[in-house]
């Protein structure tokens, strides 16, 4: 009897321990399940990512998967496959194994990736590869460097340097001088030959003399390379995401930021780079025509407009120049010519002259003073007056210690700050585009089929009753 009391005892404990045995074991299987759900989900994350677009990151140091896979078909749901593919691997790892009688201890019968956001590259207007490239240029950029760029930008707003600026004041001298036509009975010829001045037909007297003067001492000729922008990011109806970037004010530092990385990133007339669509690069993001040649002109009156406002700006501010050329001025009195206007006229046309001399340089590599006094012009006041000025006499050498010299590329930099954010930015992918599409494989890119960040819900289901919803965030910034 006592065997058998004890037999009964210890089959009953051992059913108790059993059963607390089992629990715990089911419970350690839940848990581990959990920790491998998980991890499998990260490694398809980080796996997933890691197929970054490398001609993108190689070439412009963007970070970004084309979620088109190098098919003419962007489409966010292929990124949904890949994920599904690397959680496939880490979930269900018999399929790999050859082994006999090898089985998975967790059962995983099912699972399912959603993406619930995704955030391209052209979203917020282009500013989720603007500020991906801004933290790329801040590893390379100065502060100080940067700091001196703000203070050319900072003059010309203080002196209120543009094209416009000389262009309106262009304007009004025209204005009065049609109206001395008119009460003189002149034409265009005659009032050259009373007045001494050249013309005051600006394009005529400087701007085709110059890009003539710039095409015959280019040892490479100016490029005629042409591109059709209707396909690309700046014409077309992109594809949107659904992640977006927190609204930031404008921050000046961080558009000098980017307008160094086209810099560093783009070709222009005086750093032409291999293998691109275009040679001009840099003057199409701020010109937008199709070819180089229109392209370089414009780039080229740009800057005979915004040096014609630099000079006139130190011409007028000058007040010995300015009472030499009144007293000259009341010269036209004699020939019915109100003093005001020639003294006006005076002005345009030379620092007009200045200009053309300025831009010349410039495009020969040569570096010119921001802002120069009338007594350093390459150009002197008897040269405009005589209309000599292509064959023009240099006065007296400049002084030393004035102000900075700029170069074209300085130009550049001044240029992509004031250009309009948006503009820039989807330019600037029109280039990635077209520099991408000539390398194999890429005929098809677009910078709205690249992902930066994503969030998922993934739902993974055991044969042992066991479901785990999981959320997950994942960006390369």
């Amino acid at each position: 009897m006592k065997k058998g009391h004890i037999t009964v005892y210890l089959t009953l404990v051992f059913t108790l321990i059993l059963s607390v045995f089992l629990s715990a074991f089911e419970a350690v299987r839940g848990n581990y399940m959990k920790i491998r759900a998980e991890n499998a989900v990260q490694t398809a994350i980080h796996s997933s990512f890691a197929e970054y677009h490398e001609v993108l990151f190689e070439r412009y140091g963007l970070l970004f998967v084309d979620t088109s896979y190098m098919t003419a078909v962007p489409d966010y749901r292929k990124l949904e496959e890949r994920l599904e593919l690397y959680l496939d691997y880490n979930l269900m790892p018999e399929k790999e194994q050859t082994l006999l009688f090898a089985r998975d201890w967790y059962n995983v019968e099912d699972y399912n990736v959603s993406l619930t956001n995704i955030r391209l590259a052209t979203d917020d207007w282009g500013d989720v590869m603007r500020q991906q490239a801004v933290r790329y240029m801040g590893n390379y950029v100065g502060d100080d460097w940067l700091e001196e760029v703000h203070s050319w930008i900072k003059v010309t707003e203080e002196y209120d340097i543009s094209r416009e600026t000389f262009e309106e004041y262009h304007q009004e001298v025209l204005k009065e001088q049609e109206k001395c036509w008119k009460e003189n009975n002149l034409l265009n010829e005659e009032w050259e030959i009373r007045t001494g001045l050249p013309s005051l037909d600006l394009s005529n007297t400087y701007m085709e003399p110059l890009f003539s003067e710039i095409m015959n001492y280019s040892s490479t000729g100016i490029s005629t390379k042409t591109f059709n922008p209707m396909n690309h990011a700046s014409h077309r109806w992109n594809i949107q995401g659904t992640g977006e970037l927190e609204e930031e004010e404008f921050d000046v530092l961080e558009e000098l930021l980017f307008g160094e990385y086209i810099l560093q990133k783009m070709g222009n007339y005086r750093g032409v780079r291999e293998d691109s669509k275009l040679d001009y690069q840099i003057e199409y993001i701020l010109f937008g025509h199709a070819q180089d040649s229109m392209n370089l002109y414009r780039m080229q009156e740009t800057l005979f407009l915004f040096r014609g406002a630099a000079n006139l700006t130190m011409l007028l501010s000058d007040s010995e120049t300015q009472k030499m050329i009144e007293t000259i001025s009341q010269l036209g009195v004699l020939i019915n010519i109100p003093p005001e206007f020639l003294q006006a006229a005076v002005n345009v046309c030379w620092a007009a002259a200045e200009s053309f001399d300025d831009v010349k340089k410039l495009m020969k590599g040569e570096e010119v003073l921001f802002l120069k006094e009338p007594k350093d012009f390459s150009v002197g006041l008897g040269s405009v007056i005589i209309g000599n000025l292509v064959n023009f006499t240099p006065q007296s050498s400049e002084s030393e210690a004035l102000t900075v010299r700029l170069k074209y590329e300085d130009y550049l930099r001044i240029f992509l700050y004031t250009q309009l954010p948006v503009v820039k930015v989807y330019r600037c992918m029109d280039m990635m585009e077209a520099d991408i599409r000539l390398t194999e494989g890429n005929e098809e890119f677009r910078m709205d089929a690249c992902a930066d960040a994503v969030s998922m819900e993934v739902g993974i289901h055991s044969g042992y009753g066991f479901f785990y919803s999981l959320e997950r965030k994942y960006s390369y910034f």
